[in-house]
């Protein structure tokens, strides 16, 4: 394997690629409601592998490429600085920022969730809305021993529920008098993010995103695999509910997004109803369509890992000819022709000048050029 800065470009090319694709794939609603979450969310964590396999292999073809390509391949590789036995070229510097803008993104995430935690712990216990939501917790997860492990806090400075934590969950609720409808809603949602293990895939793609804080796309990608986790959940509690049920838990939905601002959340949280109106309606919708089919999944599953291989079979070179080659070459066009001259010796004509003697006018190269026996113009082939 042979890691290399052109390898490397070939890695970002076609993860942005396959990122733009997936995108746009989920943004059309009748594939988006097609397919399996789980197999959606696979599909993503293969792109995402792509970015962190940035080689060749034996079997790897070269694309070599003259446009644009070269020009960007030689500033990468452009030599700054000697210093002893080193030699400091751009993508050093370059490395040198990418790793800073990755360590400063990460102790702001660490920072920011430290003291959000904190502030959670700081408020206050609503001891009846505690005993209102343990009590549906347990006749809805009476079966199921780790919602007794969730925390209920309530805030007045937040306008949508969500859930928090890794190992000890908080599930907190904005200082609003929900029935026990709209509490069992918001508790199921919430408990199945945590069983789902949600907040460790929402830290990975946050680190990821960190990691890659320079490209747009991963975070268009972060964007999509937070919809893919909601619409996942929304399917997974609902599974046996009535229409009615579809019907009451939408209001809800609805309810607490008109009464939520625009509010910025800490990264780490999983929300129940902060995203835009369009994406509500994408919820609704994918609550009443047809059940999803495990061919398609399956074949949908299949044919990105294809993809994913396939472009592990090409890295993009750069291919650019020097000015002294390329001053002392030419095309052959069609107005190029050999002629046997009375020396005996073969000459390649272009545009009725001579250009040069040809030592094997019958090789592979002269193939489509006319040859003449002698100037009188008697045509050999």
């Amino acid at each position: 394997m042979i890691l290399s800065v052109t390898s490397f470009f070939t890695a970002v090319f076609w993860g942005n690629l396959l990122i733009i694709f997936l995108y746009f794939f989920c943004s059309r609603k009748k594939y988006l409601y097609s397919f399996s979450y789980n197999i959606l969310l696979f599909s993503t964590a293969l792109i995402l592998c792509r970015f962190f396999i940035p080689v060749e292999f034996p079997f790897t073809k070269t694309v070599l490429l003259a446009k644009l390509y070269p020009p960007i391949i030689w500033f990468f590789r452009l030599e700054l600085l000697n210093f002893a036995s080193y030699t400091i070229h751009t993508y050093d510097v370059l490395l040198l920022i990418w790793g800073i803008g990755f360590i400063y993104r990460i102790h702001r995430l660490w920072q920011q969730y430290k003291t959000f935690t904190a502030a959670l712990h700081s408020l206050p216990v609503n001891i009846p809305l505690l005993n209102r939501c343990k009590k549906i917790l347990c006749y809805e997860f009476s079966a199921d021993d780790s919602p007794k492990k969730i925390v209920i806090l309530q805030s007045c400075y937040i306008s949508s529920p969500f859930i928090t934590g890794f190992f000890k969950p908080v599930i907190v609720l904005p200082d609003i008098d929900f029935t026990d409808n709209e509490l069992r809603y918001i508790l199921s949602h919430e408990v199945q993010h945590f069983k789902f293990r949600d907040m460790f895939l929402k830290l990975n793609i946050e680190i990821i995103a960190s990691l890659f804080w320079w490209n747009p796309v991963i975070h268009l990608l972060k964007h999509q695999v937070n919809n893919l986790l909601e619409l996942r959940v929304d399917t997974a509690i609902s599974i046996n509910w009535s229409t009615q049920q579809k019907v009451d838990y939408l209001q809800c939905l609805a309810n607490i997004y008109e009464r939520s601002s625009n509010q910025k959340y800490q990264q780490l949280v999983m929300g129940f109803s902060k995203e835009n109106r369009d994406f509500i309606l994408v919820r609704a919708d994918s609550l009443f369509y047809k059940k999803k089919t495990l061919c398609h999944s399956v074949t949908f599953a299949m044919l990105s890992l294809v993809w994913v291989l396939i472009s592990f079979s090409f890295v993009f070179e750069p291919y650019s000819i020097s000015p002294d080659v390329e001053k002392n070459t030419f095309a052959l066009t069609d107005d190029c022709y050999i002629m046997l001259d009375s020396d005996g010796q073969y000459y390649l004509y272009m545009d009725d000048k001579r250009m040069g003697i040809v030592t094997d006018p019958d090789v592979e190269d002269f193939e489509n050029t006319k040859f003449y026996n002698d100037e009188m113009g008697e045509i050999r082939r």
